[in-house]
């Protein structure tokens, strides 16, 4: 990332500034990711004087996953892994998380002089601090409570949670549900663990609340028709579409549950998540033409948007009677999606990101500079698809100016 140091500062430090000063984090991971040509794992500026110097942060930097070895294998910063292990020192990294020959090459560059044995005492001594701080140099196997897996009082904070993310970005009435006889819930992502995101161990069916659980559960007199498509976004086809469209169009109500996939663990095709990057930020595979078959049935369509990242979904802004962006909303997401959708629950999200028309919009912020949009696009509308802050609520109230009774 090419980035100038206002942009930095007034941009992208805010949120850690927060998390150093008023928060006091106790570690800092460094980043995969260069700026302004500098590797995270090799910059002296940003670990040392930004971060301790400036920030005033006082606990020990970790590296991420082989990322110092990356110092040479992917950034070509340095000649060689050695190398890399020493300039991570010197640049302010205090712990690595794993890899080997690192204690070598450490230890030689010590007994050479290069890396001061100031420098190890530092680093050794905040990590040293911190095991202090957690008592296990009194108790160096502690006391581990008894994993309370599934226990009410999680599941409870892990719906509420979930209730209090969801965000609604269109409804023109359709929404709360009344009493539809007959819905019809497509998607790869309706009966799929993919509602639990990125780094997520798999978990027992009975476990996790998918869309359609939640629905059933919600609707227990409702005739609900399915078309999951295993939960695998490839596995949308145009045969699969055909049958969508004519079961759309026997619904009264149809609930279509498009977006991305996170699992890092399974083999249903990640296409979002750490380090699962796209080219655009439409829905992936043929989940476009599968909204457009089930709008084309002319029966009423609520989208559901399951997604780690915002998507430029425009057509549905136009074409669906009612979106809700669910993100990855975790194991009782269904239900929580449920009683949103019939309106147990009045929907209080707002989005905390902004959403672009396309990818081509990409860099999309809230407080963007007054020039920005000085000249409007030839081609497309001007603006965000939707701002940072939005979302809709079952309520209707409004402002006016103040009054003294």
């Amino acid at each position: 990332m090419d980035i100038s140091e206002r942009k930095l500062r007034e941009l992208y430090l805010p949120p850690f500034v927060a998390a150093i000063r008023d928060a006091k984090v106790g570690t800092v991971m460094a980043a995969h990711n260069e700026i302004n040509g500098i590797p995270c794992h090799g910059n002296k500026w940003l670990l040392n004087d930004l971060l301790r110097d400036e920030l005033g942060f006082d606990g020990f930097v970790v590296s991420d996953w082989m990322d110092i070895e990356r110092l040479h294998s992917m950034h070509h910063w340095v000649p060689d892994s050695t190398e890399a292990f020493v300039v991570s020192v010197e640049s302010g990294i205090d712990m690595h998380m794993q890899g080997d020959k690192y204690f070598e090459a450490v230890v030689a560059a010590v007994k050479s002089g290069r890396i001061p044995q100031s420098r190890i005492d530092q680093a050794a001594g905040k990590i040293l601090a911190v095991k202090f701080a957690l008592g296990l140099f009194e108790k160096p196997i502690p006391e581990i409570p008894e994993v309370l897996t599934g226990a009410k009082e999680h599941r409870q904070t892990a719906l509420e949670a979930a209730r209090q993310g969801l965000v609604l970005l269109k409804n023109d009435g359709i929404l709360p549900l009344k009493t539809p006889r007959r819905v019809f819930v497509v998607g790869p992502n309706a009966d799929s663990q993919t509602i639990l995101g990125d780094w997520a161990v798999p978990q027992k069916d009975e476990d996790v609340i998918t869309v359609l659980d939640g629905l059933k559960t919600a609707m227990p007199n409702v005739s609900i028709d399915t078309l999951c498509f295993g939960g695998k976004i490839a596995n949308v086809n145009a045969k699969g579409i055909k049958m969508a469209r004519f079961k759309a169009s026997a619904a009264d109500v149809n609930i279509v549950v498009v977006g991305e996939n996170s699992q890092r663990y399974s083999a249903f095709g990640r296409t979002c998540g750490e380090n699962c990057d796209r080219d655009d930020l439409s829905l992936p595979g043929m989940q476009q033409q599968l909204l457009e078959a089930v709008v084309a049935s002319g029966q009423p369509t609520i989208v559901v948007l399951m997604s780690g990242r915002a998507l430029s979904i425009g057509w549905a802004k136009d074409n669906a009677n009612a979106i809700l962006n669910v993100w990855e909303p975790g194991q009782m997401g269904g239900q929580a999606i449920a009683e949103v959708l019939t309106g147990k629950v009045n929907p209080s999200g707002k989005l905390p990101v902004t959403v672009p028309r396309n990818v081509g919009q990409v860099q999309t912020v809230y407080n963007y500079k007054h020039s920005q949009y000085s000249r409007l696009f030839a081609t497309n509308e001007t603006g965000a698809l939707w701002p940072f802050g939005y979302g809709l609520s079952y309520s209707t109230f409004e402002y006016s100016d103040a009054s003294l009774s």
